[in-house]
Formats: structure tokens, C-alpha cells, sequence
């Protein structure tokens, strides 16, 4: 899936610089955020980031609420 450019935004805008589509969840696409180092490899950035959109609105889940997302999503 191509990441929509509102995401990849947000995803700036919260200081990540990958994007990652997860899944499909009750009706929302789910993404995973994360930082790339100038040397191609990812950067620690502690507990998980995720972005929620649907219809153009988006949720952000972090810490343990994200935890409890891929939990359900089996990630």
C-alpha cells in the first residue's frame, strides 16, 4: 500500500522518517512509525508509534496503548 501523504506529515511532524502500512483494523489502516539513521539502520525510539486513519482523520496510539494494538493485530 502507498502511504498517504497526510500520514507521511503527521509522521514528520512527530519526528519519524519511515513509515511502515501494518494492517487493516475495524475499519482504519494501521502504521507504524519508526527513525532511519543516516546509515540505513533503524534508531531506537522506545515503546511503538502507530497511526490510525480513516476518512481522512487520524488517531495516534503510543506506549502501552500501541503495545495493546499490535497485541490485537498479532504484531
Amino acid at each position: 500500500m502507498e502511504i498517504p501523504n497526510i500520514i507521511k506529515q503527521e509522521a514528520s511532524k512527530q519526528g519519524f522518517n519511515s513509515v511502515e502500512y501494518l494492517a487493516s483494523f475495524e475499519g482504519q489502516e494501521v502504521f507504524g512509525l519508526s527513525r532511519i539513521g543516516e546509515d540505513g539502520r533503524p534508531e531506537p525510539t522506545g515503546l511503538p508509534t502507530l497511526l490510525l486513519l480513516k476518512e481522512g482523520v487520524i488517531e495516534k496510539f503510543c506506549g502501552t496503548d500501541a503495545m495493546e494494538l499490535c497485541r490485537k493485530l498479532g504484531l
